[in-house]
């Protein structure tokens, strides 16, 4: 065997953990002043442990929170708007999170409806069309997962254009979170191994 079948098989199933260790390392080492600061070291950590995770999900489900805990690691700019970057880390993570639930719900609709009825009836939920008003186009029909997602969006440019309080977004944002926290329930159950 040469060094690099030694070394790929010493490496199988533990990329990710690797990855998500150095990225702590070096954390620690900001944290202790030993390195400067460099947010894209931690953005490529951060994308090659989702890369590695992505290769390997159906292995290990708990990696998922390490690895979002390392990518959500970086602090904020000394001017940006905590509440502001709260609302867009929730938007990115519900965009991801509404879109996997609805795209597995939807490849085997027939047996979530029979083995999970509570989880097709939350993804038929977010499916159902709502009139959504839009600033650019006027009311449309669209899907509740995307007009829950755009109403908190124009509640955001309200706030950044000081038409809305900062107590109405962060009440916009608790409410959205409640059904974010649901999707991300059933993205736990729907992702657990099942036995075979």
């Amino acid at each position: 065997m040469d060094m690099f079948s030694t070394l790929r098989e010493f490496l199988k199933g533990r990329k990710t953990y690797l990855t998500i260790i150095i990225g702590l390392l070096y954390l620690a080492g900001v944290w202790a002043g030993i390195y400067e600061f460099d947010e894209k070291v931690l953005a490529v950590l951060g994308l090659s442990a989702l890369a590695f995770l992505r290769a390997g999900l159906g292995k290990s489900a708990p990696i998922i929170l390490l690895s979002l805990c390392l990518v959500s690691c970086a602090p904020l700019q000394p001017d940006a708007n905590p509440l502001i970057i709260r609302v867009e880390q929730t938007q990115q993570t519900a965009r991801a999170t509404f879109d996997l639930i609805l795209a597995v719900n939807h490849t085997q609709r027939d047996f979530w409806r029979t083995n999970a009825p509570a989880y097709h009836q939350f993804c038929e939920w977010l499916r159902a069309p709502i009139t959504y008003d839009s600033p650019e186009y006027g009311p449309t029909n669209i899907p509740r997962a995307l007009m829950l997602q755009f109403q908190l969006d124009d509640l955001k440019t309200a706030y950044l254009a000081a038409r809305a309080s900062s107590n109405d977004l962060y009440t916009a944002l608790a409410t959205f979170r409640q059904t974010l926290d649901l999707a991300q329930a059933w993205e736990s159950v729907i992702l657990a191994p099942r036995p075979e």
